[in-house]
């Protein structure tokens, strides 16, 4: 809930400040239930995202990064995003490995991560760029789904946010870039 009360947060400011000349911002929030109920997730099940690839749930707290996986699989495809920025609490295990005071930030590409820790910088916030080594796909591969783990559906190269920045560049100069962190989800239980 806190990444997305920060979105809405955003959109707000950027609502009442100067109107963008170019480009547009699309704001995502990827909000869900995590509600105890007879047709609730569990260890095993097996998730059909937006994109048509197969999630295993191997841990049942994880509805959050997984109506996330749908959000960019929107911002990318629907959207047409050239650019996303994600702000999602979602685990735990950052918070544990970096205190309270600093953010986690992940990206892809060198050029997005030091856009936003730049901003951060600006604004007074904290971050610090965690790895995203190859050897960590191989961890989460699954023998029963298509994806494996959230981290490796979301962490997948290509998909086309490279080219439609670099088309977007070269149409209304740099800069330009979207921003979003939206839902869909197919529930399919594996046959045990």
């Amino acid at each position: 809930m806190g990444g997305a009360a920060a979105v809405l947060g955003a959109a707000d400011a950027l609502s009442k400040s100067k109107p963008l000349t170019q480009g547009r911002i699309h704001v995502i929030v990827a909000a869900c239930e995590n509600m105890v109920d007879g047709k609730g997730m569990r260890p095993g099940d097996i998730l059909t995202t937006a994109a048509g690839k197969t999630i295993e749930v191997n841990n049942t707290d994880a509805e959050g990064r997984l109506t996330l996986a749908d959000a960019l699989w929107y911002a990318q495809h629907k959207a047409k995003a050239c650019a996303v920025v994600d702000v999602a609490t979602l685990t735990g295990a950052c918070m544990v490995a970096l205190g309270s005071g600093v953010a986690g930030l992940m990206a892809s590409e060198d050029s997005a991560a030091e856009a936003v820790a730049a901003a951060a910088r600006r604004t007074g916030e904290k971050v610090w760029r965690l790895p995203l080594e190859e050897s960590y796909f191989e961890q989460l591969k699954s023998p029963v789904s298509s994806a494996g783990g959230f981290f490796l559906f979301v962490c997948e190269r290509g998909e086309g946010g490279r080219e439609r920045r670099r088309e977007a560049e070269k149409t209304r100069g740099r800069g330009g870039a979207k921003q979003s962190g939206g839902t869909k989800k197919k529930l399919t239980r594996k046959n045990h």
